[in-house]
């Protein structure tokens, strides 16, 4: 990585001028040694899940679930302030104590059957998914950068601790900060996930009608997804939480699914199926994402919910 040290607007003569740039650092086995922790332990999660289950009359069934689970200690690379090394830092994959994920959640789901015309699936969840890294394997610094953290080696722990007075600890600060650390804390790592969502309300019905006819429907609420604002950081991407993780949240949306279908049997075995699906029946098009980068484009909406949509389909069975 080099930094510019020429003119604010240069010409194209000065951009290829050497003189106009400065070394910072370069990723390589060299320049950032890595020390395994011979007492690192593998990662692992505990998880508590307590589940009452209850039937209602002849044709309906309740069923109450809690969940709880967690991981600490996470591996990964954590910095440690080193002047002989070249990056000024040096790594040692380790169990972080500053890493972890946990996950509560509160689900109610109820089934039934009304003459066996018509059958019921309604759930609710509560649920909330908070940690310093998410459980996927791969975390990019933004939507358009392919650069990021992976699941058990990330650029979170990578601000090394540098005592005040130190000579060096401007620069260190100046390319580590915001990557929480030993010494430095989690520096807004730890918040609401990306695929945290608080409420989540489903109902899917099917309705025997008469000739033949299956109507189904579904509808789903989801009460927004957690999101943030991601600073700039020294490594040259966004990868810093300067309000912290998962601090503001999408709007609410709501999907509503229709699908009609009916089978028509012909001789010698033969079954032609007829059928209609209409997803986002309501067309409704809210923000599901936005640009998280501190920048000028902060803000503007990256992702929409899917229009409205139909499909046909037919099928044949022998």
């Amino acid at each position: 990585m080099y930094y510019w040290v020429g003119n604010k607007n240069p010409t194209q003569a000065e951009l290829k001028d050497p003189a106009n740039w400065v070394f910072s650092w370069q990723q390589s086995g060299a320049s950032m040694p890595q020390e395994v922790d011979p007492k690192i332990k593998p990662n692992s999660t505990t998880k508590f899940l307590l589940e009452f289950d209850r039937q209602l009359g002849k044709n309906w069934a309740l069923k109450v679930r809690g969940i709880y689970s967690y991981s600490n200690d996470l591996t990964d690379d954590v910095a440690i302030y080193d002047p002989g090394s070249p990056g000024l830092a040096k790594f040692v994959y380790t169990n972080f104590e500053l890493k972890r994920r946990n996950y509560r959640a509160l689900e109610v789901e109820l089934n039934g059957r009304v003459a066996n015309k018509f059958m019921l699936n309604a759930s609710c969840t509560w649920s909330q998914a908070k940690g310093t890294n998410p459980g996927n394997y791969f975390e990019p610094g933004s939507f358009a950068e392919g650069w990021g953290s992976m699941y058990e080696g990330s650029v979170f722990g990578d601000h090394a601790y540098v005592p005040a007075g130190d000579p060096n600890k401007g620069i260190v600060d100046a390319i580590y900060g915001g990557l929480g650390g030993r010494g430095v804390g989690d520096e807004g790592w730890y918040g609401l996930l990306p695929y945290s969502v608080n409420h989540v309300i489903k109902v899917l019905g099917t309705y025997f009608a008469p000739y033949g006819f299956v109507i189904s429907s579904g509808i789903e609420y989801l009460s927004g997804y957690p999101w943030e604002k991601k600073g700039w950081s020294g490594y040259g991407f966004y990868f810093t939480f300067p309000e912290g993780r998962g601090v503001r949240t999408t709007p609410s949306h709501i999907y509503i699914d229709l699908a009609a279908e009916k089978e028509v049997r012909l001789k010698k075995g033969i079954t032609v199926g007829l059928g209609m699906n209409v997803c986002n029946l309501l067309n409704s098009q809210r923000p599901v994402s936005y640009v998280k980068e501190d920048n000028e484009l902060f803000g503007q909406v990256w992702g929409r919910q899917l229009p409205r949509w139909v499909q046909l389909k037919a099928t044949i069975k022998f």
